[in-house]
């Protein structure tokens, strides 16, 4: 089985005018980036502004340039320092730059290049090589280097003497790859966090380059990631089914609770535990799973999960009373939370290429939307031939073919120095998460009543406590630097936004199918198969539109063709209505499909490697609250349109027609109870009043989308696209 690829951060020391050190910087990386087994970020400290002055106190908050820093070199498995030598040593700004970190050395390999005077920058590395033991970490003996620097690369930044100068690169870069590999896995099994090392290491004693070794140097281009092989598309098929069965388990069960009433008999508090307890679990439990996917590893927490979601798929679909329905519910949701967070953190292990990365993701995020649209139709089919138990049997075979095929297909990975979980903090992240879920989905239910409004401002409240904790801890549960970055920020937001219209429409488009135009669960759930092939085909050819266009122009221009979609939702009419409703949501779907896979990957992207986990789940709750806001304000101003449009007609007794007032599925209890011809009055007149509330609730998506839509091209406008020519000075990479 191949290595994960190593990661390898390329540092240019110097911060001078005119220097050479981007020339030799871009050669070293080129030539690194070459192999298979590295993959290479380009660090230039002149863009890094990093302080002159250090704090006295070294426990004292380091400044911002200094965080935004952190994860880089965090990420790093190895390092090569390009440095000049100033003075027979190494410059000022390089010996501020290590100052400034100690735990992102720590048990690492350092190669160097070096170029500047006869010796090549000799005295500078030597320098160095007493330096780093001190950090515990590992200098690898060969270095490359270049005298006379000036006359050994042609007027385009290549080595005159290539030959000589690959062959000195490769045998520094074998040392260093294999260094890298021996104390990754070193760290991995025993993290630094719980062994006080002696300094320096007995094996890292300071090595002196021989003077009598003719050293070589060299050019190169910005560095590629590794390439995506076979194993990581087969890997990729197989995170791509729980994906799946996540978004089936959700809708599967507004078909099979009817059936389940009539064995399990719940009372009406009951069935409303039954159908929400296990988002509440899954909202809850996301952003613990996915940071301790980080801490003890994401294979082996996905693997965990698998197992936890079999063995409860199997208690769910064999419970003989409600309270064990519930139960069995509960322990599915946060067992489906652990397989989110890690199946999306893996793909962004599994794929260090952006153009692969962003094609794997968007085939995650189609199978999630494909689920939620197949959900109806498998488990009317199920239902139509097996008991209700039978659709909680989907999970067992998936679980599996994931179980068998995860540990061959799927590569470990895990912050070697995430340190403990802090259970405080997950218990104020629950008293967080779940109050503010469980307000909104009340309201969604019962309207704006004071008991919603004040769970929400607990969870608020609590919420409050929680960010304070994560600001002072050395290890939190949640690393608040992530939001630091305004690609990740303003990518979460938009992905809200566009949950929220999306869950608030679909559910008032379902229900005009089910209750206007009187279609069965499972007829409705065909109607919904178009929308959902159009979000999947817009996701799928989303990230190739961004090798062309800024990636905040292709979802922007994605949600203008959402405003398109619910615009048209605005003209429905009750009677006739059902090809304009379609045609809407299937415009509205795929304008949302590039945010659904090219948001998802700019969240998950923008974090270090060692955050993967985090991201992808902050991700995924941002969904979470999209939709639950979504259902909760759109199913509120539904509700008071209805009530405000609806006309009782005469002749109706009192109850009844206080029923009918209630809302639309009332009207249809109701209606049932009078004659005929005061029956199709009543049910005309719901009608017409859900139909109106339909219309508002699309011009008010509408609205929000076209709002959504200019911050994405407003605030995404820098992200993706063809890059420029990359000139001196070198950048540091973004992800």
């Amino acid at each position: 089985m191949p290595e994960p690829t190593l990661r390898v951060s390329v540092i240019i020391g110097s911060v001078r005018n005119g220097r050479f050190g981007p020339t030799a910087a871009r050669w070293i990386a080129d030539e690194a980036a070459r192999r298979e087994d590295l993959a290479v970020d380009v660090i230039d400290l002149a863009t890094a502004w990093l302080p002159e002055v250090l704090p006295a106190d070294e426990h004292a908050e380091r400044p911002a340039a200094v965080q935004d820093l952190a994860p880089w070199l965090s990420r790093a498995d190895a390092f090569i320092i390009v440095t000049p030598e100033y003075n027979h040593s190494f410059p000022a700004s390089l010996k501020n730059a290590i100052d400034w970190y100690v735990d992102e050395w720590k048990a690492k390999p350092v190669g160097f290049v070096s170029y500047g005077g006869i010796t090549g920058g000799l005295r500078a590395v030597a320098h160095l090589r007493d330096v780093f033991p001190g950090l515990h970490s590992v200098t690898v003996r060969d270095s490359v280097a270049f005298p006379e620097y000036r006359t050994r690369f042609d007027d385009e930044g290549r080595p005159v003497n290539a030959t000589e100068c690959e062959t000195a690169a490769k045998t520094m870069l074998d040392q260093l790859t294999w260094w890298g590999r021996t104390l990754r896995d070193a760290r991995a099994v025993r993290p630094l966090s719980r062994l006080r090392l002696p300094s320096p290491f007995p094996w890292s004693a300071p090595h002196r380059p021989d003077p009598g070794r003719t050293p070589m140097s060299s050019h190169v281009s910005p560095a590629a990631p590794a390439k995506a092989g076979t194993r990581e598309w087969l890997g990729l098929a197989v995170l791509a089914l729980p994906t799946l069965l996540l978004a089936l388990d959700q809708s599967v069960l507004f078909l099979a609770l009817p059936h389940l009433a009539e064995s399990l008999h719940p009372t009406g508090t009951q069935t409303l535990w039954i159908m929400d307890i296990y988002g509440f679990m899954i909202a809850g439990f996301l952003v613990t799973m996915g940071t301790l996917g980080d801490r003890i590893g994401r294979r082996k927490l996905l693997l965990i999960g698998a197992a936890l979601v079999g063995a409860t798929s199997l208690l769910a679909a064999y419970s003989t009373s409600a309270e064990m329905l519930i139960a069995t519910r509960a322990l599915l949701g946060v067992a489906a939370a652990t397989l989110m967070p890690s199946t999306l953190a893996l793909i962004s292990n599994m794929f260090q290429d952006p153009g692969q990365r962003g094609r794997a993701i968007a085939v995650w995020a189609s199978c999630f939307m494909g689920g939620t649209a197949l959900g109806p139709m498998i488990g009317g089919v199920m239902l139509d031939q097996f008991w209700w138990g039978s659709v909680f049997l989907l999970g067992v075979p998936v679980m599996i073919i994931l179980l068998v095929a995860g540990p061959v297909l799927l590569p470990e990975y895990r912050d070697p120095d995430g340190g403990r979980l802090d259970l405080v903090s997950v218990a104020l992240s629950l008293a967080t998460i779940l109050p503010i879920i469980f307000g909104l989905k009340e309201i969604a239910r019962y309207g704006w009543q004071p008991l919603s409004l004040l769970v929400i401002a607990a969870g608020v409240a609590v919420g409050a406590v929680f960010v304070r904790r994560q600001t002072r801890l050395a290890h939190p549960l949640l690393d608040l630097r992530l939001f630091r970055s305004g690609a990740f920020t303003s990518s979460l937001l938009v992905l809200m936004l566009a949950m929220a219209t999306m869950g608030g429409s679909y559910l008032f488009i379902t229900g005009f199918l089910q209750m206007v135009e009187g279609l069965s669960p499972t007829a409705a759930g065909m109607w919904m198969v178009p929308s959902a092939l159009a979000s999947i085909v817009a996701a799928l050819i989303a990230p190739g539109l961004t090798k062309r266009l800024p990636m905040g122009v292709v979802i922007g221009s994605g949600l203008a063709l959402t405003t398109v979609g619910y615009l048209l939702v605005a003209f429905v009419d009750p009677v006739g209505g059902l090809p304009l409703l379609i045609t809407g949501f299937v415009i509205a779907f795929f304008g949302t499909g590039p945010i659904g896979a090219l948001g998802t990957n700019l969240v998950v992207s923008s974090a270090p490697p060692e955050k993967g986990g985090s991201a992808a789940s902050l991700s995924e709750t941002s969904g979470e609250f999209g939709v639950s806001l979504g259902v909760a304000a759109f199913g509120s101003l539904g509700t008071a349109l209805y009530r405000g449009d609806i006309t009782v007609p005469q002749g109706v007794p009192a109850e009844q027609a206080e029923t009918v007032r209630g809302g639309m599925e009332g009207a249809i209890v109701a209606a049932q109870e009078l004659p005929a011809d005061l029956r199709d009055q009543v049910l005309a007149a719901a009608r017409e009043a859900y139909t109106a509330g339909l219309n508002v609730v699309g011009v008010v998506c509408a609205t929000l989308i076209a709002v959504t839509a200019v911050l994405a091209v407003t605030l995404l406008r820098k992200v993706g696209g063809t890059p420029p020519p990359q000139d001196d000075p070198v950048e540091p990479l973004r992800v």
